[in-house]
């Protein structure tokens, strides 16, 4: 198992009332979001896990510490959120192609 933990925010702010956007400060382009905490945390964790699947362990971004995210933004929820890269692996598909051939004079 190969889990990591970011720290993440949680904002309803511009959306409908429960409804949170989720962002990872540390992580650039994981986003999602959830009606009430339970979801976005559970959506978070998968947009957290299919950014990083695939990146090596010693190039992940480093994650900050909880207190500095909430230092930086105290009006809003911040919490931890844990993500399984090998599940993440696991999940991710290859795009399958279909390729249709057609061959001169097999009529």
């Amino acid at each position: 198992m190969a889990v990591i933990v970011y720290p993440a925010i949680l904002d309803d702010s511009k959306n409908e009332k429960e409804v949170y956007t989720v962002t990872f400060p540390d992580v650039l382009g994981a986003i999602s979001e959830g009606k009430g905490i339970g979801l976005a945390m559970l959506n978070g964790s998968i947009a957290l896990g299919a950014i990083l699947f695939d990146i090596p362990k010693d190039q992940l971004p480093k994650p900050s510490s909880i207190e500095s995210i909430k230092e930086k933004y105290p009006n809003k929820n911040v919490v931890l959120i844990f993500s399984d890269l090998e599940d993440a692996r696991r999940r991710a598909k290859k795009a399958m192609v279909k390729k249709n051939t057609t061959i001169p004079g097999a009529d």
